[in-house]
């Protein structure tokens, strides 16, 4: 009886938190790479299946061909395109030693992102889902747009949540103080 009350109180709490996380400010910091985090917009992109932090006086604009979204700095300074680089793909190494010429790896990070950088470019790519995304930033130079800043904003990216989970649903369908 007292476990059937404890789940009852926590389904309880997360009628109540849920709602209210979901209704929170729509900037948030990150800070990835355990260096200078960024503030921005909470994107969410259903054309890519992602959500993201587009850094803080960004926006967006109209896609290039190919791309699904696209968006700039306001100063001009630096401009991203987001697409999907290929489909069913497992392992991000494998398929850039079978795509690439050469390109570089984020040491430590969960979840594989690799790089190609010059002065006026850097390309990251990053799985999410089974999707292999494309993040093209340009940039004015190293210094309009470091290299570690962008590894931060594609490390902000998230597979987009669905009620899917379960505890949405079991939280909008069932009484928790019932029985």
């Amino acid at each position: 009886m007292f476990i059937r009350r404890l789940i009852c109180a926590v389904a309880a709490l997360l009628l109540v938190a849920v709602p209210a996380l979901a209704e929170q400010d729509e900037e948030y910091e990150f800070d990835f790479l355990e260096e200078e985090g960024y503030t921005g917009e909470w994107l969410e992109l259903e054309a890519l299946g992602i959500d993201f932090c587009l850094p803080e006086g960004w926006t967006q604009t109209e896609p290039q061909e190919g791309a699904a979204f696209a968006a700039a700095a306001g100063d001009g300074s630096a401009s991203v395109s987001i697409r999907v680089a290929a489909e069913e793909v497992d392992d991000i190494e494998e398929w850039a030693d079978q795509n690439m010429d050469s390109y570089e790896a984020v040491p430590g990070d969960y979840v594989d992102t690799i790089y190609v950088e010059t002065d006026e470019v850097v390309t990251a790519w990053r799985i999410y889902g089974n999707k292999l995304l494309c993040f093209e930033f340009h940039r004015a130079g190293r210094e309009a747009l470091p290299l570690n800043f962008v590894l931060q904003v594609v490390s902000s990216a998230n597979e987009i949540w669905t009620d899917d989970f379960g505890v949405y649903e079991r939280a909008d369908d069932a009484d928790p103080f019932a029985g």
